[in-house]
């Protein structure tokens, strides 16, 4: 119910004010105030769960949110912010092959997106918290390497929160495709 009232409220309120619309035009028809009150009470669920999806951020769009924010740390090289978002016990899935990174060789990885590519867009971010303690994320995102052809790519990643600070935190990043639906081979990531 969270994701149709406060991640996208629209159709909800859209519904509300067409109903509201209908019932005061019955009210105004029949002459009843009690109808008009009615009416402007549906009216008015619109701009209330428009509001209240404004103000309150749920954990998926929280989600959402931290997937941009290491990513751009990323491209731009920080290795020091995007190693915020990563688990200690981090593991690196590449197609379907599984590799132990520690956080430390992660963020060794990182380098400024000059060094690496010639541009990066972030096409889409899809996010889901599973429950109170895992969740979800899916990036889908076009790279351009040096004297290259934009290359499409799709990472999922795996967010747990911290038992500590309670931030959401990276365990495991999985490359699931690159270049329209092909299997990234474990060669693809940089060594240091």
């Amino acid at each position: 119910m969270i994701r149709y009232t406060l991640e996208s409220p629209w159709p909800i309120a859209l519904l509300a004010f067409i109903v509201g619309l209908l019932i005061l035009r019955y009210a105004i028809t029949t002459g009843s105030r009690r109808w008009i009150a009615v009416s402007f009470g549906v009216i008015l669920v619109g701009p209330v769960l428009i509001l209240a999806a404004y103000l309150v951020e749920t954990e998926s769009e929280i989600l959402a949110r931290s997937t941009a924010e290491f990513i751009e740390a990323a491209v731009d090289g920080n290795r020091e912010r995007a190693s915020v978002f990563l688990a200690n016990d981090l593991s690196v899935v590449v197609g379907h092959e599984g590799t132990r990174y520690t956080k430390e060789d992660v963020v060794a990885m990182i380098y400024p997106l000059p060094l690496v590519l010639e541009s990066n867009r972030v096409r889409e971010i899809g996010a889901v918290a599973i429950n109170e303690w895992k969740g979800e994320s899916v990036l889908l995102q076009t790279t351009v390497p040096h004297a290259g052809y934009p290359v499409p790519n799709r990472w999922r990643f795996e967010w747990v929160r911290d038992q500590f600070d309670s931030r959401w935190r990276i365990r495991q990043v999985i490359w699931e495709e690159w270049a329209n639906g092909k299997i990234p081979s474990t060669d693809m990531i940089p060594r240091r």
